[in-house]
């Protein structure tokens, strides 16, 4: 399986419990698709010849996640001011759940799923009872609500042993929290200096508190139940690199080891994971990037790690405006070989991203969205999910679709994005179904 990316890569309580609401009878439907991917690929559906898709009630933005054999999505239901979550096991009817009420679409709002534990963590930053909150809501393994909503910081991630987040003050130090799912207590665990970027990044059972300094990046590793975290260590020191600065640097876990791409201004690549037993050695690469190039994802496995680029190539279109090309670099850890792979030529007609690097039982490849650069008035804004090889045995395709937002899924043999989808002749102050749609 690839790890969770620390760049994020989608697109942008209930105050009673009588306001949540657990339904099957409800619950969203798996119907025939009228609008098949051509690639005859399967579908995600446990009945391969039906594609799940949620009834339409829903906004952006919707986000999307695998708890074991169930998938997930959720979604902003505008007209009623809440948070609504679809699962759809592998075996059994499917369930929906009002999980949130009383919040109101932003310009800034986001909504992720995270797995917790058993369960599933409703990730909101939005308005929520008339003013701008990061809460969480804890969900069961069918929906049901557990406990009540929790607000937390701006950066915030899960493990299988609870939740971890972030609290700072302006200009202050940087406080790590967490709590388990089995109890509400609340604890500090670490704190980041005022002079450093502080982030959260979670892996399996394991926490890495990120500490982004001038010259260098520290990293303190817990797990939600301890109480105090052991000092942090030095991860990325750009002396290290003598007088190759650093351009970019990227995080990303797998398990519970936090891996490492760092981006020198030369194009230079280089890969190390840290763990609870401490950091590899650093491994260069040998293939480099060029200096106009832009590293968009970066992810792994235990095996492979796959860095993301892309490229403006000048000129490429009428009028002399550039177009985007993409490409991808794969280490083979095992091998000790790197390789580069181009994923889509330089387009005048669309606008490619977000990027997500993905594993299937083909091999790593990578999707992506597309964007119409000439879509009318009132026409839906994403036209495509696209994707590409990295290698092995992995195909390259499209899947057109007509949507408002498309977030990834997960991997489970196939691989699956969420998206909005846009009825035909509707526009986008319409409320939309969620499909699930497999690939590659």
């Amino acid at each position: 399986m690839f790890g969770r990316e620390w760049v994020v890569v989608g697109l942008l309580a209930c105050v009673a419990t009588s306001c949540r609401r657990v339904s099957t009878e409800r619950a969203a439907t798996a119907t025939p698709s009228s609008d098949a991917s051509g690639d005859g690929g399967p579908s995600p559906s446990s009945v391969p010849s039906l594609e799940p898709r949620t009834e339409a009630d829903f906004s952006a933005p919707i986000a999307a996640t695998r708890m074991g054999t169930t998938r997930v999505v959720a979604g902003l239901v505008a007209a009623k001011g809440l948070l609504r979550v679809v699962g759809w096991p592998h075996e059994g009817p499917a369930w929906t759940t009002d999980a949130l009420t009383g919040v109101a679409w932003t310009a800034d709002a986001e909504l992720r799923l995270d797995p917790a534990g058993d369960g599933i963590a409703v990730v909101w930053h939005g308005s929520f009872g008339g003013r701008p909150t990061h809460t969480v809501v804890l969900l069961g393994s069918r929906g049901e609500p557990r406990g009540a909503p929790v607000e937390v910081g701006g950066s915030s991630c899960a493990t299988a042993a609870g939740l971890v987040w972030l609290d700072a003050a302006p200009h202050g130090p940087a406080h790590a929290r967490a709590r388990t799912w089995g109890d509400a207590t609340v604890h500090d665990v670490a704190i980041v200096p005022s002079d450093r970027a502080a982030s959260v990044l979670c892996g399996d059972n394991d926490a890495f508190l990120l500490g982004d300094g001038d010259d260098d990046l520290t990293s303190t590793t817990f797990s939600p139940e301890e109480r105090q975290a052991a000092p942090p260590t030095v991860v990325i020191r750009d002396s290290d690199f003598g007088d190759d600065d650093e351009r970019d640097h990227r995080a990303f876990t797998t398990g519970d080891t936090l891996g490492l791409v760092r981006v020198s201004g030369s194009g230079a690549i280089a890969l190390r994971d840290v763990s609870r037993s401490g950091a590899s050695p650093w491994r260069r690469l040998k293939h480099k990037i060029g200096p106009d190039d832009d590293v968009v994802a970066a992810d792994g496995d235990g095996a492979t790690t796959l860095v993301v680029f892309t490229h403006d190539v000048d000129e490429a279109c009428e009028g002399g405006s550039t177009a985007e090309r993409a490409r991808v670099l794969r280490a083979d850890r095992a091998a000790g070989q790197d390789a580069l792979f181009d994923l889509a030529r330089a387009d005048c007609r669309v606008a490619r991203g977000p990027f997500w690097v993905a594993g299937a039982s083909g091999g790593a490849f990578v999707a992506w969205v597309e964007r119409s650069g000439g879509a009318g008035p009132g026409s839906a804004p994403i036209e495509a999910i696209a994707f590409g090889a990295a290698g092995g045995a992995s195909p390259a395709g499209r899947m057109d679709l007509a949507a408002d937002a498309v977030v990834q899924g997960g991997c489970d043999g196939d691989c699956w994005a969420a998206a909005l989808v846009r009825a035909p002749d509707a526009d986008a102050s319409q409320p939309e179904a969620i499909v699930l749609r497999a690939f590659p």
